[in-house]
């Protein structure tokens, strides 16, 4: 399989001596390794991408067949079904799976180290997955004897050396082994393995200079210092699970502590500044280094981002293998990931489907409400759909895309059929002087009367649209109808479905919606709290069949990381507005992940007060660390969402944009947002009272969600409110340190 940990990129210079890799190490450096601060510069920016798939056992739907989802006649081992290989039965395939399963969670340790080091308040520079060859070894050796090296002599081993993290400090070293043993899985064993790797990754350090200060530790995550027997020797180099939890202290005294000591005693051995910086460097140009040519995207946040959105974007959400064979590794196909058919992967850009997808995809049901989450594929069904209709059917297909007022227009679909060759007329209709000069029907009459297969209408996010918009698709008849974000309008509904549900049961009707992505801009706690899930529930009951209405729970488009965080705000918001009925939770579904793709924590801000010098500062530290991604990627990739914001806050976000990221970054108001996404997103909150919980998560949901990879959540008081009386929101706060950065301004 091709190497999916970065963006490759070819070089003029290749790497030949140690004033080589010195030189390529300081110009790293000097671009991407110098730290603002005590926080720690990771490289790569986030966790390498090795195992990525969410298997069968941790699906909520009935398991699949186990076929691979590349050639659907074909099983995990290899078999073929069409002989009648069963892969439920096959011992082969559920034991490749569960091996998958097992690497998978050892992979996730590794990644669970890495957060802890990421969250560390030290100026380090962490190198993840850091790998050198014997060459790169002798190369560092000035004392090397290649003659009477084994592996000199020998031109066919091309092993390499790893460790999971080689840690600079200012003036140390740290390596770090993970090993995901349980007590069951002989620790000892991982232990002395773990000692050989290390040790390795030391042998490279002191050969350029012995007096290198190098820590060695091995990091147990799964396991508890009691269910190891060891000597306190031994244990003072283990990082226990008890440690990950306060790793910050387990490093003031393994470590700084250490170091500390060292200086205090006054060693006469110590290492210059000039060597280390040197070893430094050396060991930055060999960490990005698989062959003789450097690849700086290793510590590119902004191509580490793009990278990821093209992934999330395309349905990546399995890593590939040849039809029919099992890789080297071990790595099986996936019963969980189907083969996206034509029309979703030629046509809509998504390659990977979960089964639920493909099976909704494939339902006859004329009359279809798709319910689910943010990111849960809503919009690459109703394309795909939209593209079959088209091809199939002689009838016009009418794609109905509420959009905000000047983002999440219809983009999708118009470049879907674009792909397909299918002819569309686009109408925009939702300004208040559309509804008056031309009457519903009128409208209706004008798409009828239009000579193309498909007509994509964007009803913008107005008052006047809302009373406008069902006289029109009333006004409609012999079409297939599809409806995108549903949801848009406060009062979903019962108005908007009755219209739905009114229509020749022989045509189309396919909807989608997730009533978390509501807005209302005449919020009111009686407004709020009137949402009556039963009410909604016995009116689509009584008007729908079961098998007409579908709930998508997994969450694809947002990493692994975001999708975690607004799992917590999502449930949070559910609590609030639900009465936990099981028809609430098929209206309201909670959020699950659907891969473990995984991209930056997290970060909110939490102001103390409005202080437009923080919110100015907070939002130019943001813009500048995604200056890269501004400045060399084409089209709108930073988004900043705003919602309820002083007159005074607005103007210090505007000219903040303004001083030189206006044609790059776009605003975007907060009731604006719903279903539009971007690779990033910044987004400011205002909190301006404490009474309006159900609201302000909702807010919260809806504005991060937009971000597919990298997500900034500024809270701000307006109007003299103090957030620490805010009980809810400082305990959703506390929720979500797990999966966030949250940092304190002024507190």
């Amino acid at each position: 399989m091709q190497n999916q940990n970065y963006i490759n990129i070819t070089l003029s210079e290749t790497l030949r001596n140690l004033a080589d890799y010195e030189r390529k190490g300081k110009e790293i450096i000097s671009r991407y390794g110098n730290a603002e601060g005590n926080r720690p510069i990771l490289s790569p920016p986030v966790p390498k991408q090795t195992y990525i798939d969410r298997y069968p056992d941790e699906v909520d739907e009935e398991e699949p067949s186990g076929r691979c989802g590349q050639d659907q006649t074909v099983n995990t081992c290899g078999q073929d079904q069409t002989c009648g290989h069963a892969a439920r039965s096959c011992d082969l395939c559920k034991r490749l799976v569960q091996d998958n399963i097992e690497q998978r969670e050892n992979y996730e340790a590794e990644v669970m180290m890495y957060r802890s080091l990421e969250r560390l308040k030290e100026p380090i520079l962490v190198l993840h997955g850091f790998t050198f060859t014997h060459d790169q070894y002798r190369i560092c050796d000035r004392n090397h004897d290649t003659k009477k090296c084994p592996k000199c002599n020998n031109k066919t081993n091309k092993n390499s050396e790893e460790c999971d993290f080689l840690i600079v400090g200012p003036n140390y070293f740290v390596v770090i082994e993970v090993k995901n043993s349980k007590p069951e899985y002989d620790p000892r064993r991982s232990l002395e393995k773990s000692i050989e790797q290390r040790n390795r990754v030391r042998d490279l350090i002191h050969v350029m200079d012995e007096r290198a200060k190098v820590f060695l530790f091995t990091s147990f995550p799964s396991l508890h210092s009691e269910q190891f027997d060891a000597d306190e020797v031994e244990k003072n180099c283990i990082i226990f699970e008890e440690d990950i939890g306060d790793f910050g202290k387990y490093w003031d005294i393994k470590v700084t502590g250490k170091m500390l000591e060292d200086c205090t005693e006054g060693q006469s051995d110590q290492i210059s500044d000039y060597e280390f910086n040197r070893i430094k460097s050396i060991l930055v140009a060999i960490s990005c280094t698989e062959t003789d040519e450097p690849d700086e995207n290793r510590f590119s946040l902004a191509k580490t981002v793009m990278r990821i959105d093209a992934d999330l974007k395309g349905g990546q959400i399995t890593l590939e293998q040849k039809v029919g064979k099992i890789s080297k590794d071990k790595r099986s196909y996936n019963p969980a990931v189907r083969l996206a058919p034509e029309v979703i992967a030629k046509f809509v850009g998504v390659k990977y489907l979960t089964p639920q997808q493909e099976q909704i995809l494939q339902s006859n049901q004329n009359v279809l409400l798709i319910n689910g989450p943010a990111g849960s594929g809503k919009t690459a069904l109703l394309a795909g759909k939209m593209v079959e209709l088209a091809k199939t059917q002689d009838r016009k297909v009418i794609v109905f895309k509420i959009t905000g007022s000047n983002v999440n227009l219809s983009q999708t679909y118009q470049r879907t059929c674009k792909k397909a060759g299918i002819e569309y007329e686009l109408v925009s209709k939702g300004k208040r002087r559309d509804y008056k000069r031309t009457e519903p029907k009128q409208i209706a009459h004008e798409m009828l009367e239009s000579n193309k297969k498909v007509i994509i209408v964007e009803i913008r996010h107005t008052f006047v649209a809302k009373e406008g918009f069902p006289e029109v698709y009333r006004a409609l008849s012999n079409c297939h109808v599809i409806i995108d974000d549903l949801h848009a309008y406060y009062f979903l509904t019962n108005i908007v479905l009755e219209s739905l549900f009114q229509m020749d049961r022989l045509l189309t009707v396919w909807a989608s919606f997730d009533l978390a992505q509501r807005y209302n801009a005449y919020y009111s706690l009686k407004t709020a709290r009137a949402f009556n899930f039963k009410k909604l529930y016995f009116f689509i009951e009584k008007n729908l069949a079961p098998e007409n209405v579908v709930t998508l729970r997994s969450n694809l488009r947002n990493t692994f990381d975001l999708a975690n965080f607004l799992a917590v705000i999502r449930q949070e918001y559910i609590g609030l507005v639900s009465d936990g009925s099981e028809m609430a939770d098929k209206l309201l579904p909670s959020q699950i992940k659907g891969h473990f793709i995984h991209g930056p924590l997290p970060v909110i801000h939490v102001l103390k007060d409005n202080s437009q010098e923080l919110v100015d500062k907070i939002l130019g530290e943001e813009l500048k660390t995604l200056h890269e991604l501004l400045d060399e990627f084409e089209g709108i990739n930073v988004a900043v969402c705003f919602m309820h914001l002083s007159d005074a806050t607005k103007a210090t976000m505007n000219k903040k944009i303004n001083e030189g990221y206006k044609e790059k970054t776009l605003r975007c108001h907060g009731y604006n947002g719903f279903s539009a996404e971007w690779p990033v997103t910044i987004a400011l909150l205002g909190i301006d009272t404490l009474d309006k919980k159900e609201y302000d998560s909702m807010m919260m949901y809806l504005m991060t969600s937009r971000a597919r990879v990298r997500c900034t959540l500024v809270l701000i008081p307006e109007g003299g409110l103090v957030l620490q009386d805010y009980t809810f929101m400082m305990d959703l706060l506390r929720k979500l340190q797990s999966f966030s950065h949250v940092r304190y301004h002024g507190h």
